[in-house]
């Protein structure tokens, strides 16, 4: 089992943590930006692609698997595998929250906001900078990062290659097999039912 995905997003949760030091995570400070924000929001955001096409190649889904794709991916293709699969169609519907706060959202199905969405944000931040600094903000950096910690739950749900068992009882147990997070954590409380000392990985 290859836990570099998940390792890495610990390592950007880590880095969130510690801007938590200097800006309080609360609705107050949402538009609260800083170079330090925009670092994280870009590397998360950037992640999530990458893991999100991991998910496609396990999937086999053709438009990521080809070799003569592979430069054409980008968040459209990204978005029909969502809609394709149907093992991913809950992952628009998940909400993911702060420990210990009462900040939640659902970032997954912000991608399907042509107006206005996180991607949107990143994007603006990444090709022209001068314009958009301020997209590198605290609410941004929450979506993001949100949606790489759904992004791996689902790299993982895959990996586990549990049949026949509900939704809730398998992320049940990737959950219970993975390294815990230090502030982000699916809403529902339900995917935490099984201990800790589950073991399913072989």
């Amino acid at each position: 089992m290859d836990y570099s995905y998940w390792n890495y997003f610990l390592s950007l949760e880590k880095d969130l943590q510690n801007i938590g030091r200097y800006v309080e995570f609360s609705e107050a400070n949402y538009s609260t930006y800083s170079v330090e924000i925009l670092k994280l929001f870009l590397a998360s955001s950037s992640e999530f692609e990458v893991v999100m096409k991991e998910i496609g190649k396990k999937y086999n889904y053709r438009e990521i698997t080809e070799p003569k794709n592979d430069r054409f991916i980008n968040i459209e293709v990204l978005k029909r595998l969502i809609d394709n699969a149907v093992e991913l169609q809950s992952i628009k519907n998940l909400e993911v929250c702060l420990k210990l706060s009462d900040i939640h959202f659902n970032p997954i199905i912000e991608l399907w906001n042509k107006d206005a969405s996180w991607w949107k944000d990143y994007n603006s931040a990444k090709h022209n900078r001068s314009f958009s600094y301020s997209k590198g903000n605290l609410i941004n950096v929450l979506k993001s990062l949100g949606s790489l910690f759904l992004a791996n739950l689902f790299l993982y749900e895959k990996e586990s290659e549990i049949n026949n068992v509900s939704l809730e009882d398998n992320l049940s147990c990737v959950i219970a097999n993975l390294t815990d997070t230090s502030i982000l954590e699916l809403k529902d409380k339900k995917y935490y039912n099984l201990a800790r000392n589950t073991s399913f990985f072989s």
